[in-house]
This record gives structure tokens, C-alpha cells and sequence, in this order.
């Protein structure tokens, strides 16, 4: 009698770990993350050559879009279901930004974030090429 209730506490401690170790982990931002994030958006905002008010609004945004972006990517949900969201995000953001940029500077916005969408599948493709 004793060995089957062992047995049985064993395979429920054999379960709880594995169950805890599925868990979806959380997306941290560590403070040098967040300085070069600031870094980069006042970079952009001085490329793209805004004014002060322009400025201040432009971050706000993005801080915005950042902060929800990473309440997406930290839910438990179907990748295709956070590929949605933030496809639905990204074009909020971009229906914003179209309010507070003029269409040069909008248009150079784009170009700036396609360049950099297209440097990230690089250093990917790189990486996946290293560990092959």
C-alpha cells in the first residue's frame, strides 16, 4: 500500500514539474535594452527631422506601441493569433504616425523601418547559417 501511494505522489510531482516548466516565459526588458530603445527613437526622430512638440508626441507613440507590443508577445496565445495582433497593432501605430508626420517624412519612416526589418533577417539568416 505504501509503495502505490509513493508511486502515485512520484507521477504527480513528475507532472507539476513538467507542467511548470511549459509555462510561457515572460519577456524582460533589461535596462540596457531600454537605453538603446530611447537611443534609437530619438535617432529616428532627428533622421526623419522633427520638431519638439513632434518630437515628444512621436515617443509617446512609440512607447505606446512598445508597451503593447510586449503585452502581446507575453500571452499565452496561438502564435498566428499574436502574429494578428501585432499586425493590428502596427497598423494603428502607423494610422497615428500618419497624423503627426508629413508624407515625406512618413514616407521616410517606411523606408527606415523596411531597411531595418531587412537587417534583422540578415543577422537571422547569418545566425541559422553559424548553426548549421
Amino acid at each position: 500500500m505504501l509503495k502505490k501511494e509513493f508511486l502515485a505522489l512520484a507521477a504527480f510531482l513528475m507532472l507539476t514539474i513538467s507542467a511548470q516548466a511549459q509555462e510561457v516565459p515572460q519577456i524582460e526588458t533589461n535596462p540596457s535594452d531600454l537605453e538603446k530603445r530611447v537611443e534609437r527613437v530619438d535617432k529616428l526622430a532627428a533622421n526623419l527631422g522633427l520638431d519638439e512638440p513632434t518630437t515628444a508626441t512621436f515617443k509617446e507613440i512609440y512607447a505606446g506601441m512598445e508597451a503593447k507590443t510586449k503585452e502581446i508577445r507575453n500571452q499565452d496565445i496561438d502564435r498566428r493569433e499574436k502574429r494578428a495582433q501585432l499586425k493590428t497593432l502596427r497598423e494603428e501605430t502607423d494610422e497615428q504616425m500618419k497624423e503627426i508626420l508629413t508624407e515625406e517624412q512618413f514616407a521616410k519612416y517606411e523606408e527606415m523601418r523596411k531597411k531595418r526589418r531587412q537587417r534583422q533577417r540578415d543577422r537571422r539568416q547569418k545566425k541559422r547559417e553559424e548553426n548549421q
